[in-house]
């Protein structure tokens, strides 16, 4: 039986079963679905299939080819079976740890590009046989891309529009790419100018002027080094005749010490004799 009860009431567990308007703690969850409308979530949680409440208090069930990751798969929906959906939800939110197989790679912004599984896109300036054309690219365009990408792997059969002659080894027919025809992206050498005679005399001239000038700044630079080299002898000459001198006078003053002393000497030796003399005549004298 329905619950008569007000929802802010509590009633004996699973006594009465809950409706949208009376849904008193304790009541039991009905079994159609299609009554669960109105009754909040912390008492008849969400059902995975045919739940009223879906996009509202409870998530939306997710729809084919719209898949997002706030969506749930419905368990029993037919034309979007529940492994299949939850499939296309990992191919969605979880992309970068999916294989190829499971998620076939996507032709524009496809995180595993050029990691392994999936192709790198094409780069402008850089398009090669491996890569792949960009859809979303707003600076390469898809035909542009498939046009490089033709010039490469099918050039033969390419016109000289969108694939302009190649300097070497281009397929085509010499009717269609003549070797003797210059190749329109190939820089431009203008021929040399005539060389004039006085023009020529006039730069010699220059040219003698310059070594004239740079042979007088070496002269001068040589002579200037000579000058200061002979002033270094000079003044290593009078420091050695200097030294000389003072030691000269040293020795002389040694010298004259020397002989004074040895004078010094022999007087005091003289003295010392006398001395002698006179006391053994005193001692004679005495006997």
């Amino acid at each position: 039986k329905k619950c008569n009860v007000s929802s802010s009431s509590t009633v004996t567990k699973d006594s009465c079963t809950c409706s949208g308007s009376n849904h008193p703690t304790g009541c039991r969850c009905p079994s159609e679905t299609t009554q669960l409308t109105g009754i909040p979530i912390n008492q008849c949680e969400c059902r995975s299939s045919a739940d009223p409440r879906a996009g509202s208090t409870c998530p939306a069930y997710c729809v084919k080819e719209q898949v997002n990751a706030s969506c749930v798969c419905d368990s029993n929906n037919a034309s979007f079976p529940y492994t299949t959906c939850e499939r296309e939800k990992a191919c969605t939110i979880n992309l970068v740890n999916q294989s190829n197989i499971t998620c076939p790679c996507l032709s524009t912004g496809d995180p595993r590009a050029g990691l392994g599984q999936c192709q790198a896109y094409c780069i402008k300036g850089q398009t090669n046989t491996t890569c792949a054309c960009d859809t979303g690219s707003t600076y390469y365009s898809i035909a542009q891309c498939n046009i490089d990408k033709l010039c490469i792997t099918d050039l033969i059969h390419q016109n000289i529009t969108n694939c302009p002659c190649m300097t070497q080894n281009d397929p085509r027919d010499e009717s269609v790419c003549k070797s003797s025809d210059p190749d329109p992206t190939d820089p431009i050498i203008p021929d040399p100018p005539e060389k004039d005679p006085e023009t020529e005399q006039e730069q010699g001239s220059g040219s003698k002027q310059e070594e004239d000038g740079k042979k007088t700044e070496k002269e001068e630079s040589k002579t200037f080094n000579m000058i200061w080299i002979i002033f270094i002898v000079i003044g290593i000459l009078i420091v050695a005749v200097i030294i000389v001198i003072a030691l000269f006078i040293f020795r002389s003053r040694n010298k004259r010490k020397q002989i004074q002393i040895k004078k010094k000497n022999k007087e005091i030796l003289l003295e010392v004799k006398e001395e002698t003399k006179i006391i053994f005549i005193i001692f004679f004298l005495f006997i």
